[in-house]
């Protein structure tokens, strides 16, 4: 399945990025809502629209993607990493991202039949799916460019970028 990923870079992007603006909506539906609710409740008419669905999924998914690549690009040049080409990177985080989201929905859906976990569930559940999904990231990424020398230093790498997307995602909830 990678390789047929590989051969036409363009198509997979865009199709890497439709499938993340799809979990992206999915993921954040309750959080969209009450923000339309809001705003709503403001006397500014944004409306659940598909318009509005639109301009939230794309905003967010333009700020997704370019801090990806920058935190790639920099933690890539930091850390001298040249065994794993840069532009499959990007595809398969931004199918990472795409796997967490789904999940972190699929949870979501669980805990809004019980709203007590609500108060703590977002932050955790995130913290459990980006886990899950760097992890398989990881594991992905081994079979297909690392050798068993080189995989612990990516490892490590990894975990501190693990750390810190969790981070940024726990201080934007």
């Amino acid at each position: 399945m990678i390789n047929a990923l590989r051969k036409n870079y363009g198509r997979t992007l865009w199709i890497a990025r439709l499938l993340l603006a799809i979990a992206i909506l999915f993921s954040n539906l309750f959080s969209i809502n009450t923000f339309f609710g809001l705003m709503a409740m403001m006397g500014v008419v944004v409306g659940n629209t598909v318009a509005g669905y639109i301009i939230y999924v794309a905003l967010t998914l333009i700020i997704t993607e370019f801090l990806s690549r920058m935190i790639i690009k920099f933690s890539f040049n930091m850390l001298r990493i040249f065994t794993i080409p840069y532009s499959e990177f990007v595809v398969l985080f931004l199918l990472t991202l795409c796997a967490s989201n789904l999940l972190a929905g699929v949870i979501k859906l669980v805990y809004f039949m019980t709203p007590v976990a609500a108060v703590f569930g977002e932050t955790l559940i995130s913290f459990v799916t980006n886990a899950i999904a760097f992890f398989c990231l990881f594991l992905v990424t081994k079979k297909l460019y690392l050798n068993d020398k080189n995989a612990p230093y990516i490892f490590k790498w990894f975990a501190i970028l693990f750390l810190g997307f969790s981070a940024i995602v726990a201080f934007f909830l």
